[in-house]
């Protein structure tokens, strides 16, 4: 679980969850590369003479790719604890405050779509918008 030394808000939590997402990218991809550049082992390679590297090339790339699993593991993990924390800080704004406030912010602040904002709600993206509209007349 993340340890937060103080209250995000929920853009924070979502520019978190997109650095971390961006991470887990370059991550899948560093793994899936990890072993194309390994060819079949040769005895050129086995001689050791001058500077000629001595190490096991399969071995080492089987570790790289080990190393990366375990890392694409940890974010992975940071992910999903960020994942949760922004679906338990909607419920709590959804929850304390007026249906046209959440949608007005999640339009201004959070630059949602109409749609995304009507799934949340489970209104059609026409009502959402008069709501919206509404919200902005009194305030």
């Amino acid at each position: 679980m993340i340890e937060l030394k103080k209250e995000l808000s929920i853009k924070e939590i979502f520019a978190e969850l997109t650095t971390l997402k961006s991470k887990l990218i370059k991550l899948s991809h560093k793994y899936n590369r990890s072993m194309i550049l390994v060819s079949a082992i040769t005895y050129k390679d086995i001689l050791t003479k001058g500077g000629k590297r001595c190490d096991d090339i399969m071995l080492n790339k089987t570790i790289q790719r080990e190393e990366a699993k375990d890392e694409f593991d940890i974010v992975k993990e940071a992910y999903n604890s960020y994942k949760d924390l922004a679906i338990d800080k909607i419920r709590e704004m959804i929850n304390n405050s007026s249906i046209e406030e959440c949608i007005a912010y999640f339009r201004d602040e959070l630059k949602w779509s109409w749609k995304e904002i009507s799934q949340l709600f489970n209104y059609n993206e026409r009502h959402c918008r008069r709501l919206y509209k509404k919200f902005k007349e009194i305030n």
